[in-house]
């Protein structure tokens, strides 16, 4: 194979092979080690820039295998068109790596045998579970256990660690059927979707385990709403926060959170957010996508000067000072090759208690200083000291917030 003539580079060199079992899916080579290859990515011997390398000889490794099946509920049986399903194993040690694997349980089947092959390691502390995407209504992620129902938890940390250096059979899995959250996403009254429609993701956040649920829903053009459907461990302890994210949602804010006092259910608060209780399902939680506040401008070079080859990408921020959970906007604008201007668009939280100081962020600018602020009074309206910069008032579109990069001194030096 080919690589970069860059001397200063260092490669490292690997194999991947998937479905190759007895044969672990990758390693890396090592010159000092049997067959010039390892399954452990830090004992990799690099191999200098610059230069070519021939005899950099790899070997396949043969594993230890973990087999078992995967089972539905009792009495429950695949619905048409079966299941795909992830079987995955994680040395909690982090020294043999990993190993995965997949199985397919057929329309009207209740259970397949998986196996695959994992590193050799007898320091190895092996965690097994399942991942299930679309598997409704059984939860997505499940661990085995050795003691729980069914041989499977949702809970990693009652995981049972299956030791390393030998064979494991008889790790057997189950899918946990699951509560659900449902509802719909909606746009404000009298809005329909714009062209190109809107990709919205739901979250459920568990507040005790900081676990995660997802559903992913499109907000088709022309029309108003869409339905929406997590399954979430049935747990009674668990306690949901359940929030959108749309990232292109123009004067729609990005982030709300479930709510059911507030106004659309739904508020830009997360301190605000309502709680759903685990164990039971919970229909009816619905969320309303929320108009914001615009603050837009244009990001400027100094006069006389253009962006350099590549250009520029500068982000943009506003957040919050007496923080109200509005959290804040942010934005990216990119000033081309030869430019000197880009606007933005950002939109916040329309809380007219907020304050917002905006920011811009740019890597990798020399000769400009990497931040700046605006504020009304300086040249340029931008200045590099955090304490002067001009709060905009919350609960209202403020547009003309311009800012232009600034120029620093250089301090250089071997």
């Amino acid at each position: 194979m080919a690589v970069a003539p860059d001397s200063s580079a260092q490669w490292q060199v690997e194999y991947y092979c998937g479905g190759c079992s007895p044969y672990i899916n990758n390693g890396s080579y090592a010159s000092g080690a049997p067959g010039t290859t390892t399954w452990d990515s830090s004992l990799a011997t690099l191999l200098t820039g610059g230069a070519d390398h021939t005899g950099i000889n790899l070997s396949l490794i043969t594993g230890n295998t973990i087999s078992g099946t995967v089972s539905l509920p009792v009495g429950d049986v695949a619905p048409a068109g079966g299941l795909n399903i992830n079987i995955n194993a994680n040395d909690q040690n982090y020294g043999g790596g990993y190993g995965y694997g997949s199985v397919f349980i057929a329309a009207g089947a209740s259970s397949a045998a998986y196996s695959m092959a994992v590193a050799p390691d007898s320091s190895a502390q092996w965690q097994v579970s399942f991942n299930c995407w679309d598997c409704s209504p059984y939860i997505e992620n499940g661990y085995y256990a050795s003691g729980a129902p069914g041989t499977t938890t949702w809970d990693s940390s009652q995981a049972t660690l299956l030791s390393g250096g030998t064979d494991q059979s008889g790790i057997n899995l189950s899918l946990i059927t699951g509560n659900t959250i449902s509802g719909t996403v909606s746009l404000p009254v009298g809005d329909v979707a714009p062209a190109g429609g809107l990709d919205i993701y739901i979250a459920g956040h568990e507040q005790n385990r900081s676990d995660y649920v997802a559903d992913f829903v499109f907000i088709a053009e022309g029309t108003t709403s869409v339905d929406y459907s997590m399954t979430v461990p049935p747990d009674n302890s668990d306690q949901w926060q359940v929030s959108f994210n749309c990232w292109d949602c123009s004067s729609y804010l990005r982030n709300g959170y479930y709510a059911s006092d507030a106004a659309g259910t739904t508020t830009w608060d997360s301190s605000l957010a309502t709680l759903l209780t685990g164990g039971a399902d919970h229909p009816g939680i619905n969320l309303s996508l929320i108009t914001g506040n615009m603050i837009s401008g244009t990001v400027s070079l100094p006069v006389g000067d253009v962006a350099p080859a590549g250009g520029l990408e500068i982000y943009i921020n506003a957040s919050d000072q007496p923080y109200g959970g509005g959290d804040s906007g942010y934005a990216y604008a990119f000033i081309a090759a030869g430019a000197t201007s880009a606007a933005y668009s950002m939109t916040v939280p329309p809380d007219s208690s907020a304050q917002w100081p905006v920011s811009y962020s740019c890597n990798n600018c020399s000769p400009y200083v990497g931040s700046g602020y605006y504020a009304s009074g300086a040249p340029n309206t931008t200045t590099w000291d955090s304490s002067l910069a001009t709060l905009l008032t919350g609960g209202a579109d403020h547009p003309g917030i311009n800012l232009t990069l600034l120029t620093g001194n250089t301090i250089s030096g071997t």
